[in-house]
This record gives C-alpha cells, sequence and structure tokens, in this order.
C-alpha cells in the first residue's frame, strides 16, 4: 500500500507501472481510499469529502516517451472504504507492451493510500 499527503507544497503525485504485456482484452484496475489528515504526513480514520483529489491515468507504448490520458481529471467520491477502479484500455493497447501512469492531484488537503494495481 502505497501512501502520500497532499497540501499546499505537495499538490500531485503519481505511481508509475514497469513493462506489462496486455492481453486481447487490456485492464487496468486499482483500489484507493481517501481520507482527511490526521497530522502533517499521516492519514486520519475521516473519509475526505467529495472531490478532495482528482485522478487520471494515463498509457504509454514506448516506454515513457509519450503518454496517452484515459481517465482525466476524474473527481473523488467520498467512502470510508478503499474504491476499487476498473478502466478498460482502448483496444490499440491489445497485446501491446505498455506502462501506466495514476496521477492524483489535490483539490483539497487530503490523503490517498494507492493499492493492488493490476495490469491484465
Amino acid at each position: 500500500c502505497l501512501g502520500n499527503h497532499f497540501n499546499s507544497n505537495r499538490t500531485t503525485a503519481s505511481v508509475t507501472t514497469s513493462l506489462v504485456a496486455m492481453g486481447a482484452n487490456p485492464v487496468l484496475s486499482f483500489n484507493y481510499r481517501t481520507t482527511t489528515i490526521q497530522s502533517f504526513t499521516q492519514p486520519s480514520s475521516t473519509p475526505a469529502a467529495d472531490g478532495a483529489v482528482r485522478y487520471s491515468v494515463s498509457v504509454s507504448a514506448d516506454n515513457g516517451a509519450t503518454w496517452t490520458n484515459v481517465l482525466t481529471d476524474v473527481p473523488h467520491v467520498s467512502s470510508a472504504d478503499f474504491e476499487e477502479i476498473i478502466v478498460n484500455l482502448p483496444a490499440e493497447y491489445a497485446n501491446q507492451v505498455i506502462r501506466a501512469r495514476i496521477t492524483f492531484a489535490r483539490v483539497t488537503d487530503a490523503y490517498v493510500l494507492l493499492n493492488d494495481v493490476a495490469m491484465e
């Protein structure tokens, strides 16, 4: 599980996968949870409000030289639990070796936990 806090000093954070050989129906999935900040760098148990962060997903078929956005600035929906996000990637990535990047951007102070990133 990866965690990052967002405040006026840190406004974005991203995770980039290693190269992954995709199948005929390329899919990326991940779980995330957003909470308020308990202290400067620690999550609380209180879910962050709707829209506290936005997330984007980009894909690269040339080892990161260029990126194509497949989801852009999707607003967070408040939840006490981890939310599963499933992204059906465009057919052009079928049977390709690709990288994916998940980026979270701050709207208000929040803490994001990211877990279970999978590509298949």
